[in-house]
């Protein structure tokens, strides 16, 4: 790591000294501060971080490192400075944890050069609830957002694409589809689970199960062991797939869905899915 800056704000004691070390160990130029941090704003290659001195508050990079801005934050603090449920990329919390500083100290080398970003939900203002007529309205996506990539900007929605984590919920919340999701399209995920349940059932002549979870923890749990009539399929987080594509899938001629969740799904993402779980199986009881 080059250019890297320790900022102080909390009492350093004996035990911070390891961590401190460690941290030490893996940069080639280090700086180090003590201010009263103001906020960490920002993204992987885009961190803005506010410090309070002698003369006021400032940036800490234009004054650290000449620079407009941080590209990583490795927080060592007692307490997240960004508290999201879900943290925006390249910022690691790893608070006292040897094991959580052992592994970003494994990623951090690795974030150089240039990465795509995918733009995951796309915004129809014509049809958006938000703000009509200069009435405020509908403020659902608002606050089922776990990142905090959404906000209302001049009376209309707009999403940050850097800070979004193609979570899905907003657009699972959205009363008027004017929230979409778009990688995948909901048209493309429907016609890939057609095709995938009517394949499945024309060569095995039976009807498969079908596993939604996510292409990270939710993955650990896809190994061999899994049954053959059991379809795993990977999402970018759990909520992308909602009630409606588990209704279209059992259309198609799945026997029975499941939802692979874990303990690292955001609580917002958790709630939500459980809602969506008791409105499909009460409408399954009472067909």
């Amino acid at each position: 790591m080059n250019n890297c800056v320790i900022l102080a704000n909390e009492a350093i004691t004996s035990q911070d000294e390891a961590h401190l070390e460690a941290v030490m160990n893996a940069a080639i130029d280090i700086e180090s501060y003590y201010n009263k941090l103001i906020s960490i704003k920002g993204f992987l290659g885009q961190f803005q971080v506010k410090v309070e001195g002698d003369n006021g508050v400032s940036d800490l990079s234009v004054v650290a490192i000449r620079q407009a801005h941080f590209d990583i934050v490795l927080d060592l603090s007692h307490s997240p400075s960004i508290n999201l449920e879900m943290l925006p990329p390249g910022y690691f919390y790893v608070g006292q944890d040897p094991a959580l500083l052992a592994d970003a100290l494994e990623q951090i080398p690795d974030l150089v050069g240039e990465f795509d970003k995918p733009r995951y939900v796309k915004v129809n203002h014509d049809i958006c609830a938000h703000n009509k007529h200069g009435l405020n309205g509908c403020n659902r996506c608002l606050n089922f957002c776990p990142a905090d990539a959404i906000s209302s900007v001049a009376q209309k929605i707009e999403i940050d694409p850097y800070l979004c984590h193609g979570a899905g919920s907003c657009s699972n919340a959205c009363p008027t589809g004017a929230l979409s999701y778009d990688l995948p399209s909901p048209k493309s995920l429907h016609s890939y689970l057609e095709k995938l349940v009517s394949r499945y059932r024309l060569q095995a002549q039976t009807a498969p199960v079908v596993l939604f979870h996510d292409n990270e923890a939710g993955a650990q749990f896809i190994t061999d062991e899994l049954s053959g009539d059991v379809l795993p399929i990977a999402m970018e987080e759990i909520t992308v797939a909602s009630i409606d594509h588990w209704m279209t899938t059992l259309a198609y001629g799945a026997r029975e869905i499941l939802i692979l969740n874990t303990d690292l799904t955001a609580p917002t993402l958790t709630q939500m899915l459980n809602g969506e779980l008791a409105l499909a199986n009460r409408i399954l009881d009472e067909m």
